[in-house]
């Protein structure tokens, strides 16, 4: 499912969330603008999906500062 601004908001209003996963393989780069700006503006935390479901698939090597907020919250430090 592919959501917009509008979906989000309807989302959010349903079913409260405090983060979002701007980062995932199969999102566009317009996608994955929206959904950072999106966070952002909403002050959510953002997450970044390595899409490993296994030995076979290795999962994508996401920068640990694109989940910074989210990260830090259970103690980890970014350097």
């Amino acid at each position: 499912m592919t959501f917009d601004v509008q979906l989000l908001d309807q989302f959010r209003q349903e079913a409260p969330i405090d983060g979002l996963e701007v980062y995932h393989p199969l999102h566009t780069p317009a996608q994955t603008e929206m959904y950072r700006e999106y966070a952002q503006r909403h002050r959510l935390l953002i997450s970044a999906g390595s899409d490993s479901h296994g030995p076979h698939k290795p999962p994508i090597k996401y920068r640990a500062e694109l989940s910074r907020g989210l990260l830090e919250r259970p103690g980890i430090q970014i350097e």
